[in-house]
């Protein structure tokens, strides 16, 4: 699916001793392999299912997508 760059642990080292992973589509560069997993599966992955808001209607493509744009623009809603 993606490899990661440098030194057989997945990575190659920053500035200051961190680690780096580097996207192979778009060459954006993310600090934890975790980040660069999650980037590849919403920016470079087709998905086939959109996630639609219950409040606004929008709508995503990734149920992490949804859930920081209802934190984000909904979350006060309902509250006193």
């Amino acid at each position: 699916m993606y490899r990661l760059f440098g030194d057989g642990m997945g990575a190659s080292p920053m500035a200051g001793g961190r680690s780096r992973f580097e996207c192979p589509v778009c060459c954006k560069v993310l600090s934890t392999s975790h980040g660069l997993r999650r980037h590849i599966n919403d920016r470079h992955t087709v998905h086939l299912t959109s996630y639609r808001c219950y409040v606004c209607h929008k709508e995503y493509r990734t149920p992490n997508s949804l859930q920081n744009h209802i934190y984000v623009y909904h979350k006060r809603e309902g509250k006193s």
